[in-house]
C-alpha cells in the first residue's frame, strides 16, 4: 500500500470492510485507492464490500466514476458494493449525478453490515 493514500480493512468471511484514512478523493489519490481497491475485489472477490466514507469531505467526479466501476467490478464477482457514513458533500455530489440510484448508501457501518442479504 503507497503511504500517501491509507485505507484500513477489516476481513471477516466474505465481508471486508474499507475505511478510508483520507478526507479527499481527488485526483491525486482516486487512481491509487481504487486500483489497490480493484486488485483486492479481484483477488478476494468478497461478498459484500463495504466503504466507509466517514473521514471523506469531499468526492470528486473522477472518484465518482471510479465507485461505479467498483460497483460493477463487485457485482461480476457475485458481490455487493455497500457505501456508508457519507458526509453532506459527498452525498450530495452522488444525488447530483444520480448515482445514489445505483449504489447502496446506509447511514451508518452497522447498518451497512447488519442487513446482510
Amino acid at each position: 500500500m503507497n503511504a500517501v493514500f491509507q485505507l484500513d480493512l477489516q476481513r471477516t468471511e466474505g465481508v471486508l470492510l474499507v475505511r478510508f484514512k483520507e478526507n479527499q478523493l481527488d485526483f491525486m489519490h482516486c487512481d491509487e485507492a481504487f486500483e489497490e481497491l480493484n486488485a483486492i475485489v479481484a483477488q478476494e472477490q468478497p461478498r459484500l464490500l463495504v466503504l466507509n466514507l466517514r473521514r471523506v469531505s469531499h468526492l470528486h467526479s473522477v472518484s465518482i466514476g471510479r465507485l461505479v466501476f467498483l460497483n460493477q467490478l463487485v457485482k461480476t464477482h457475485g458481490g455487493e458494493l455497500r457505501l456508508c457514513s457519507l458526509a453532506a458533500q459527498p452525498k450530495e455530489a452522488l444525488a447530483l449525478t444520480r448515482v445514489e440510484r445505483v449504489l447502496s448508501i446506509f447511514a451508518s457501518e452497522q447498518v451497512a453490515l447488519c442487513e446482510l442479504n
